[in-house]
């Protein structure tokens, strides 16, 4: 079984985002996915070929995200870091309540 990383798939805005590029994506008819919020991964459960990874991949990245190809381990092939949730501002603002003062916290 071939499956993704999305690392900064982070929320089920993210992965609807991705389901819906896979849906637009030209993918055969036969492949099946799976797509899990929690694991943050995208496997290619049924009819998966390098061709139809390398389709899911690009369908992915075109949505902005960064898959990754999971290692039987449970490890991705290269090491990402997870950006903001698309949808969470990446400008934020903490509060300290007890100094009643304002900072933004960095990106």
């Amino acid at each position: 079984m071939t499956s993704f990383t999305v690392i900064d798939m982070t929320c089920g805005a993210c992965a609807s985002r991705i389901s819906q590029a896979l849906k637009q994506a030209n993918l055969p008819p036969e492949l099946g996915i799976d797509i899990d919020t929690e694991s943050r991964e995208v496997r290619l459960v049924k009819g998966a070929s390098p061709y139809a990874a390398e389709l899911v991949r690009n369908a992915i990245e075109a949505e902005g995200y960064s898959p990754r190809v999971s290692k039987p381990n449970g490890t991705t092939a290269a090491a990402s870091h997870a950006k903001s949730c698309c949808c969470v501002s990446s400008r934020t603002q903490k509060l300290d309540v007890n100094q009643k003062t304002i900072s933004k916290i960095p990106s």
